[in-house]
């Protein structure tokens, strides 16, 4: 009776397929962390925790009471239908975009709306008056 096995497959094609939606995207998850975790071991291997530079980096994150974010931020690099690959990357440029490092000025220090906001304080800055 092998037709009643290939009518019970094709009802079950829904949710065979949608299992297999599943395990692709847990593949590409798997995947960003094994190569997240493989380029943090590399860049640990080549930084010399002793170099000035290092030093003086670390010296300054402190100062301005910079810590990293609480969760790692993963790059999707996995090959990824075109719709979730999308979200995922908006997902992570938003990320990146709340922990970015700000950029100091000339010589060497923060404006105050990237301070209070590495601070985490609510900030809006006061505008301009009219030359009216």
């Amino acid at each position: 009776m092998p037709w009643i096995d290939t009518l019970a497959y094709m009802r079950r094609a829904g949710e065979l397929d949608a299992q297999r939606e599943r395990d692709s995207e847990n593949w590409a998850m798997l995947l960003d962390r094994i190569e997240y975790t493989l380029n943090s071991a590399y860049a640990d291997r080549i930084t010399d925790p002793d170099d000035p530079k290092v030093a003086a980096e670390r010296a300054r994150r402190e100062m301005l009471g910079l810590k990293p974010p609480p969760m790692p931020l993963i790059r999707p690099v996995a090959l990824r239908p075109p719709a979730i690959d999308e979200v995922r990357r908006q997902m992570y440029q938003e990320q990146v975009d709340l922990y970015k490092t700000p950029e100091a000025n000339e010589d060497g220090t923060l404006s105050v709306a990237e301070y209070m906001r590495l601070r985490g304080i609510e900030f809006e800055p006061i505008p301009e008056p009219s030359s009216e």
